[in-house]
C-alpha cells in the first residue's frame, strides 16, 4: 500500500510541476512561443525525470551521517526491486493512465456539457457557437517530456527490471492512439512551430543511453542476484583439466 501511494505521489508532483512551470514560463515574457515552449519542455523534462527516478533513488540510498527515513539501501538489492523498483514501475503505469485519461475526461467534458443542446441553444452569434466547437490547445511541450520522461526511466532500468521495456511499449502505443483519436475529435489545430523544440527535447535521449548502461552495468554487479562465482569456478576447473591432460 506503502509504495502504491508513493507511485501516485510521484504522478501528482510531477502534475504540481507542470503547472508551476508553465505560470512560470508565461510570467518570463518570452519573445515567441517557440521559445516559450523551449523553456517549459526543458524545465519539465528535466524536473520530471530527477522526481520519477532519481529522487526515489536519493531517498532510498545510504547516505554516510544523513538519514532521512528511507530504506538505506546500498546497492540494488532485491529489497531495492520490491520496494523503489516496483514503485517505479507503478508511477510510470499511473503516469501513461493519467497523461492520456485528463485528455478524455476533458473530451467527454465538451461533449457532454460544453457542448449540449443548452449551450448551443443559448449561443447568440456565430463566433459563440464557433467557440463550443474549437476545441482545446494541445501543448507539445507537454507531451514531449512526459514521453521522454518515460522513455529516460526505461532505458536507465530496464537491465534490472525489463518490465520496463514493456511499459514503454505500452506508453507509446496508447498514446500514439489516443492523441491520434483526440486530434481529429478534440484538439485545435496547434500554431506553426519550426523543429526546435523537437531538436533540443530529443537531444535527452543519448544521455539515457549512457545512464541505461552505467546504471545497468551497476545492476549487474550485485552479486545477490546475478552472481557468476559459480561457473567461473566450474570454467577454471575445466581449464586446468585440459591444461592436466596436454601433459
Amino acid at each position: 500500500m506503502v509504495v502504491i501511494l508513493a507511485a501516485i505521489a510521484t504522478v501528482v508532483v510531477n502534475g504540481g510541476l507542470e503547472l508551476c512551470l508553465w505560470k512560470l514560463a508565461k510570467w518570463e515574457k518570452h519573445p515567441s512561443l517557440e521559445a516559450r515552449s523551449l523553456s517549459f519542455g526543458s524545465r519539465l523534462t528535466l524536473f520530471q525525470i530527477l522526481n520519477t527516478a532519481y529522487i526515489a533513488i536519493l531517498v532510498n540510498a545510504h547516505v554516510p551521517g544523513v538519514n532521512w527515513g528511507g530504506q538505506r539501501l546500498k546497492d540494488f538489492t532485491p529489497t531495492w526491486y520490491s520496494e523503489v523498483g516496483s514503485q517505479m514501475v507503478i508511477s510510470l503505469f499511473v503516469q501513461i493512465m493519467v497523461m492520456n485519461g485528463m485528455d478524455w475526461l476533458g473530451y467527454t467534458w465538451e461533449n457532454c456539457c460544453t457542448r449540449s443542446s443548452t449551450t448551443i441553444k443559448a449561443a447568440k452569434t456565430q463566433q459563440e457557437l464557433d467557440a463550443l466547437f474549437t476545441g482545446t490547445s494541445f501543448k507539445f511541450e507537454t507531451r514531449y517530456a512526459e514521453l521522454i520522461n518515460i522513455t529516460y526511466v526505461c532505458l536507465a532500468f530496464s537491465t534490472g527490471m525489463p518490465l520496463l521495456n514493456v511499459v514503454a511499449a505500452v506508453a507509446f502505443l496508447v498514446t500514439f492512439w489516443s492523441d491520434k483519436m483526440l486530434f481529429l475529435r478534440y484538439f485545435r489545430t496547434p500554431p506553426f512551430m519550426d523543429g526546435t523544440l523537437h531538436k533540443h527535447l530529443t537531444a535527452w535521449l543519448p544521455l539515457g543511453l549512457l545512464a541505461h548502461l552505467a546504471v545497468g552495468v551497476w545492476m549487474l554487479s550485485n552479486r545477490t542476484i546475478f552472481s557468476s562465482d559459480e561457473w567461473v569456478e566450474e570454467e577454471f576447473a575445466k581449464q586446468i583439466s585440459l591444461a592436466e591432460g596436454q601433459d
